[in-house]
């Protein structure tokens, strides 16, 4: 589904609040916020092809400490097909075919873990970060 018009106004006022990385070029702040609205909806709606890829395009953006330009914003929207491709798992292997965890054995002690394939590797990374973004919010160890 493309990119809504309102969807894409709302997240290019949120752009608009990062300083511009440039000097004044324009008579009035208002001036310089109407063209760049103008010109970073225009890129958002050109290389988003959802309202999920504008809304994540705008969430990396935001990341940076100046206001970015339709080049850049094209760079992020680039990237995506590329990450979508990485995030998605392998097949499992018939060792974990039928669940995502497989009985593993540790010091002589039988307990639930990821498979040694790529996909539970792939996982076994995924819990990992998640456990590392849990101590982070909460400063405790959860996995």
């Amino acid at each position: 589904m493309p990119t809504t018009h309102a969807h894409v106004k709302k997240l290019v006022d949120r752009l608009v609040t990062l300083p511009s990385g440039q000097g004044g070029m324009f008579e009035t702040v208002e001036d310089e916020r109407k063209a760049v609205r103008t010109e970073l909806g225009k890129a958002l709606e050109r290389y988003a092809r959802s309202d999920a890829d504008a809304t994540t395009i705008v969430d990396r953006l935001m990341e940076g400490k100046f206001r970015p330009t339709p080049g850049e914003m094209k760079a992020v929207a680039d990237a995506l097909p590329a990450q979508r491709q990485a995030a998605r798992l392998p097949e499992p292997c018939e060792t974990c075919q039928r669940s995502d965890f497989v009985e593993v054995e540790r010091n002589g002690v039988s307990a639930a873990g990821r498979c040694a394939c790529a996909r539970g590797q792939r996982l076994a990374a995924a819990d990992k970060l998640r456990a590392e973004e849990l101590e982070r919010l909460h400063g405790e160890r959860r996995l």
